[in-house]
């Protein structure tokens, strides 16, 4: 997909839509905002999450303390356990927040997104393939059962009757047991013994089998139905999402995303308020400053720079939000 600045300097083909100079580049932006509404939605998702990932071992694991992260969506299942503090999770619209020793688990294809809150909310997250958890490997689809016991949204609050980190062997409580797989498979990934892939396989399918059998336990509250309303919203999300991700660096008003969502200005503010759980200034500011963090961490350039590609008009700006979402000074992400 070209950016919006490489398409600046092409020449106009045939279907080019013509601007009369005095309506100003605005209106031409609302335009290629509504052609964009029409392409099919693989041609308009940048914001879907396509890490690299090793095909013969699609897992990753890792733990640290989470700031945030804007709302995306992958192919992946994920497993985000709260170690400390608080953390609000966004899911479909959902704000769900966790305390120490609660987790949630998300299917494929879901919109999500976290926001910490408080000064400590470490976590460890895991993502892994339905093809991981199936055997033979790749033939997820001759189980349904596995596909669907990891669709939608799980919701885990152990009850506080026994230690989380209990061994699955000796704890009947499933909540427990799913808790203690996951950090079995990120002590695993901390340790990387020899065998640790086996270990791994073996904990993820440890924990398919305690999914499987305990759908109706009360600790762990499982939501699948999508209608076709739930799909229209996805739909109207990832159209706004993608023009937003597009355009990042460049000056993005509320009008812009109510016209990438085909809606007016004040429905569109309620609407994406009441999907997301937060005003889309705030989330557009989430985003800028996860691109800044970022960058401050794999580039060279200057903090003015990255303001500036950040999509801050102003280097003030950026070092307001950027303290207010991470709690940190942009300089001191470059001292490490």
């Amino acid at each position: 997909m070209q950016t919006p600045r490489s398409r600046k300097h092409q020449r106009p083909g045939a279907d080019a839509v013509r601007i009369p100079s005095h309506q100003g580049h605005r209106q031409a932006r609302r335009l290629s905002i509504a052609a964009k509404g029409s392409a099919e939605p693989g041609n308009r998702a940048p914001w879907h999450e396509r890490r690299a990932i090793d095909a013969r071992f699609p897992v990753r694991c890792w733990r640290g303390n989470i700031h945030g992260f804007p709302l995306h969506w992958h192919e992946l299942v994920e497993a985000c356990l709260v170690e400390s503090g608080s953390l609000a999770v966004f899911v479909d619209g959902r704000r769900i927040v966790l305390s120490a020793g609660e987790m949630v688990l998300i299917g494929p294809q879901r919109i999500h997104g976290y926001e910490g809150l408080g000064e400590t909310r470490a976590t460890t997250m895991l993502q892994f393939s339905l093809d991981e958890v199936s055997l033979p490997a790749g033939h997820v689809s001759d189980d349904p059962s596995i596909s669907s016991v990891y669709s939608g949204l799980r919701i885990l609050r152990p009850s506080p009757g026994a230690p989380a980190n209990r061994k699955s062997a000796t704890d009947s409580n499933p909540a427990h047991r799913i808790v203690s797989c996951v950090r079995d498979i990120s002590r695993e990934f901390t340790d990387l013994q020899p065998g640790y892939r086996s270990a791994v396989r073996a904990r993820l399918l440890d924990l398919t089998v305690i999914l499987l059998r305990a759908e109706d336990d009360a600790e762990l509250t499982h939501e699948t139905h999508r209608g076709a309303a739930d799909i229209r919203r996805h739909e109207t999300l990832e159209r706004v999402f993608s023009y937003v991700q597009e355009h990042a660096e460049e000056p993005i008003s509320l009008d812009d995303a109510a016209a990438a969502a085909s809606m007016s200005r004040s429905h569109f503010s309620r609407f994406f308020h009441r999907e997301t759980g937060r005003t889309f200034q705030q989330y557009l500011a989430r985003l800028r400053v996860s691109r800044a963090e970022q960058m401050l961490y794999q580039t060279d350039l200057t903090i003015q720079e990255i303001a500036l590609r950040s999509g801050f008009g102003a280097s003030s700006t950026f070092n307001r939000l950027f303290r207010r979402y991470t709690g940190r000074n942009p300089r001191s992400c470059r001292r490490g």
